[in-house]
């Protein structure tokens, strides 16, 4: 069987073929077809039967290439004897693989970015009625998404800890201490979130993450700036920061009139009145009302009974924000954030209003709003109030069968925050005179 020429393949009327190495291992076959096209094949025998595999079409492939892919199979034959059912397993092979891949592919596209998984723990947090959810929120959107979109954008399961150490160390940085300890239990809450939710049936997002650990974990948070502080004015330095506060540069008359309903309410925490509405303010009942919880979990209500001075804070802000849904609200849309109140301390701090007696070298010293709540405790504890009906006006360390009550039905602790509140504001106005 002689090889063959480019023009015998050319001008083939029928069929024609050469034979592939050696005797038994095939022949290279070409076929005239009646469309004109001219089809190479491989043709060997296979327990007494001719078989052909279809190599391709002369013209499209070069007389050498055909030869190459004629040797190719006459080689595999060697190791397959049955090479057209080899072939078949192969490209099935080969399809599954290919599938798998563009499912894997596909999987991959869907898995959600960081972005999706914090913007997932919002809208549980919401969800939730978690008091904090807003604050928690704003962090989020302002200190990790709008600051650092490149990280954000990353599939969730691909940050690493180098990733956390991004989005956080700017807090450290400018000294935010206490604030990087929370902008990291957000995040480390977030993963645990993502973690352990992705198979809830209950779990309203559709979103996956694939995510096997728990990045933040690998960050150690950090003491300084977390450990227990035991700071409290003194009672001229409370006096005075409630008369001047409002004389320091940048503190408008808004913040300094939240700063002192704090203070004559027996120091609420700031950031539930300041997110209360006024439709919260009970001025004829003489009480206001907020969400009640610290963490995760359905929201109670706290109820809280307005003294006469409180009342009169509140008339006074009326005439300010009472055009806006809230009383604590700049411009109407929002209320004010929680770093307001803190914001309006440190300028006080650092003012001349800040001074007592300057030519004494006598001065408030610096302090936090946890400090001014820790103050109004003891002032508390010196009118002779009692420590649990201290904790219960403050809305702290509410345990057991008594906050079950409270929870189910908030008017029932009215009488006893209302004993503690009078004692309190019998002290508190003797202290500001």
């Amino acid at each position: 069987m002689a090889r063959l020429t480019d023009r015998e393949v050319k001008t083939l009327k029928g069929k024609v073929s050469e034979r592939v190495g050696g005797r038994g291992d095939g022949a290279l076959l070409f076929r005239r077809r009646e469309s004109g096209a001219t089809e190479a094949y491989y043709q060997y025998h296979f327990e007494g039967k001719a078989e052909a595999i279809k190599i391709g079409t002369y013209g499209v492939m070069t007389l050498a290439e055909c030869r190459a892919k004629a040797s190719e199979l006459a080689g595999l034959r060697q190791e397959h004897p049955n090479l057209k059912a080899q072939l078949q397993q192969r490209a099935t092979d080969e399809a599954a693989a290919e599938a798998e891949a563009l499912q894997k592919a596909a999987t991959e596209a869907r898995r959600g970015s960081l972005q999706d998984l914090l913007e997932d723990y919002t809208a549980e947090l919401h969800a939730n009625a978690v008091v904090s959810a807003k604050e928690i929120e704003r962090i989020i959107t302002k200190d990790f998404i709008e600051k650092h979109p490149e990280v954000v954008a990353l599939k969730a399961r691909d940050i690493e800890p180098i990733h956390c150490m991004t989005l956080l160390s700017p807090f450290w940085e400018r000294g935010a201490k206490t604030q990087y300890n929370r902008a990291r239990t957000y995040l480390h809450a977030a993963f645990q979130m993502g973690l352990q939710a992705e198979y809830d049936v209950a779990r309203k997002s559709r979103k996956s993450f694939g995510l096997t650990h728990n990045p933040v974990a690998a960050l150690r948070r950090q003491k300084e700036g977390e450990n227990a502080h035991d700071r409290a004015l003194t009672d001229e330095e409370l006096r005075h920061f409630w008369h001047n506060l409002v004389k320091a540069k940048k503190v408008g008359k808004l913040v300094t009139l939240l700063v002192q309903f704090m203070i004559a309410t027996g120091g609420q925490r700031p950031y539930r009145m300041m997110q209360a509405p006024w439709s919260a303010y009970d001025i004829e009942g003489k009480v206001f009302s907020t969400p009640s919880l610290k963490g995760r979990g359905k929201a109670r209500v706290n109820m809280t009974p307005l003294t006469d001075r409180a009342i009169g804070i509140l008339e006074e802000v009326r005439t300010l924000t009472g055009q806006h849904e809230w009383p604590w609200s700049y411009t109407g849309d929002a209320p004010m954030v929680i770093s307001t109140p803190r914001n309006a301390i440190v300028r006080f701090i650092d003012d001349e209003a800040s001074w007592i007696e300057k030519e004494a070298g006598k001065r408030v010293q610096p302090f936090t709003p946890r400090d001014l709540r820790r103050t109004i405790k003891q002032v508390m504890q010196r009118a002779g109030i009692e420590p649990h009906l201290r904790d219960l006006l403050q809305d702290h360390g509410q345990t057991g069968v008594a906050n079950k009550h409270y929870a189910n039905n908030p008017d029932a602790a009215l009488p006893d925050k209302w004993r503690a509140i009078r004692e309190y504001e019998s002290a508190l106005a003797d202290l500001l005179i």
